[in-house]
């Protein structure tokens, strides 16, 4: 367990891997906030996804802020996780597969609950979960660099 503590530069580092990777993918894949249509409903509103929230564009700033939290989290307890399991000095491929894991599921549940609840569309759902695929093996890659060295 001690070594969790040494665990801060990949929680962080990774989160920082994730939410440029997170921006990337939604940037080559855009939602649809470029057609006239969709942006003319937002302004006239109500808007609704899932909720209805207030007229206008969605706030990015604070979901953005938000999402970054949310990434750290994970990577929180993708850490703590693989510290219960892992010592120091475990080789790359051990902690990339357990911290993998860990990461990967973390980031698919959510979409999977999203299609099987709220009727999320398949393709919705395929794209999140790639990203989720990605977004794991970002977070193990970190992980696996950055595992603290045996004593």
């Amino acid at each position: 367990m001690e070594v969790f503590s040494a665990l801060w530069l990949p929680i962080l580092l990774s989160a920082v891997f994730v939410f440029i990777a997170s921006s990337i993918l939604h940037m080559a894949t855009p939602l649809e906030m470029k057609d006239p249509d969709a942006v003319k409903k937002f302004e006239q509103g109500p808007v609704g996804i899932l909720t209805v929230l207030p007229n206008g564009k969605p706030k990015m700033g604070k979901s953005l802020v938000l999402w970054f939290l949310y990434i750290v989290f994970i990577n929180i307890f993708v850490g703590y996780a693989a510290a219960l399991g892992l010592e120091r000095g475990t080789d790359y491929l051990m902690v990339f597969r357990v911290t993998g894991a860990i990461a990967v599921l973390a980031y698919v549940a959510a979409p999977l609950y999203e299609h099987i609840w709220k009727g999320q569309s398949c393709a919705t759902t395929f794209r999140f979960i790639i990203g989720g695929v990605i977004y794991g093996l970002l977070t193990a890659g970190t992980f696996g660099w950055l595992w603290p060295a045996g004593m």
